[in-house]
């Protein structure tokens, strides 16, 4: 799903829905990584999200989606909170703002933000056995 689509449907949710603090309202998880604990230390991070794949710096883990009403800062601590246990159940050891946005529509504002799950680049192993489903 596009970055844009993900972030209309949060924004739309948001919109919807009033609540105290951001929510997670979406995870999408891209690729399998031992978890961490809840409380791990991440790294917050500046990458370009159309090369990521190609810069080798970081392998994508998934996404973290957040909404809440009104507009707030994405990278608050309220947020980093949100978004914390699930980046370290995913294996993160960083976190980049991969997009954010808001929604004036419908009488209501909302704000919708989706995090981007890094951890350092590992090439893949090619000797690795395939793994039963």
């Amino acid at each position: 799903m596009p970055f844009k689509a993900i972030l209309a449907s949060a924004l739309l949710a948001t919109s919807l829905a009033a609540c105290a603090g951001p929510s997670v309202s979406s995870v999408m998880r891209m690729k399998m990584a031992d978890a961490r604990p809840a409380d791990c230390s991440l790294q917050l991070v500046q990458v370009d999200m159309a090369r990521l794949t190609l810069d080798k710096q970081y392998d994508l883990l998934g996404y973290v989606m957040l909404g809440e009403t009104g507009v707030h800062d994405p990278l608050s601590a309220e947020y980093r909170d949100a978004v914390r246990p699930k980046a370290c159940a995913m294996g993160g050891t960083a976190v980049a703002l991969a997009m954010s946005g808001q929604n004036t529509a419908m009488l209501s504002t909302g704000s919708g933000t989706l995090f981007a799950i890094l951890r350092p680049y590992t090439e893949p192993s090619a000797a690795a056995p395939p793994t039963s489903f």
